[in-house]
């Protein structure tokens, strides 16, 4: 006990701004001590907690960034893209005249026939593909054709994708031009691209591997 009161009246000596002048007298030492404590605890939980957070930042934007390098989006100037091309997967490059027989062989199957006037279709003026009742139903009255030469046409010209594979393709490259070019809420894009505000978000995480207001951010930067 003696012990504790001996550095009780150290503590007064030395700091002077607790108000004790007398060495006799008793002062508040203790709690400035244990004040101090208090703060230096605190000081360094404020410093860790900051550190956590700018970590957590470093980590953010790594991961972004490495979402953004495996971004599959041809952006070309002012943030413009590209219209889609409907490529003939099977169609072979011709390097030289062919005779009239080669000619004869190398003439677009009904499939392809059938694939190049959907691709027209939907690079229209129309955009029918921002129409979220579109299906291959649907598509087939406008081509004027059974739904399933169109699945069928679908497939063998896009390595075996699916209708709404085909459809989703050109909505999200409407949904990335708006997002680069317009400051509409994400979910009013979604509509207006064709998708559901739920599907939109999956869709297009499984697609670019990033989140459409990712996407949006980096755009800022």
């Amino acid at each position: 006990m003696n012990h504790k009161k001996t550095a009780d009246l150290i503590w007064c000596s030395v700091l002077p701004l607790v108000g004790c002048a007398e060495p006799g007298h008793e002062c508040e030492a203790t709690e400035m001590i244990a004040m101090y404590r208090i703060i230096t605890v605190s000081a360094l939980a404020l410093c860790l907690l900051l550190a956590y957070f700018l970590w957590r930042s470093y980590k953010y934007n790594k991961v972004l960034s490495e979402k953004l390098e495996r971004l599959d989006v041809p952006l070309g100037p002012q943030g413009r893209l590209p219209e889609q091309e409907c490529i003939i997967h099977n169609a072979e490059p011709i390097t030289e005249e062919p005779t009239i027989q080669e000619q004869t062989v190398q003439e677009p199957t009904m499939q392809e026939q059938l694939f190049r006037r959907l691709c027209q279709l939907m690079d229209g003026p129309d955009q029918i593909y921002t129409d979220s009742e579109l299906d291959r139903s649907r598509l087939a009255q406008l081509l004027g054709t059974n739904e399933h030469y169109v699945s069928d046409a679908v497939s063998a010209n896009t390595g075996g994708g699916s209708i709404i594979d085909f459809l989703n393709g050109y909505r999200l490259r409407h949904a990335v031009r708006l997002l680069t070019n317009t400051k509409d809420p994400i979910g009013l894009i979604a509509e207006l691209s064709g998708f559901s505000r739920r599907s939109f978000y999956r869709v297009f995480d499984e697609a670019y591997h990033i989140s459409p207001s990712e996407f949006r951010k980096n755009l800022r930067k």
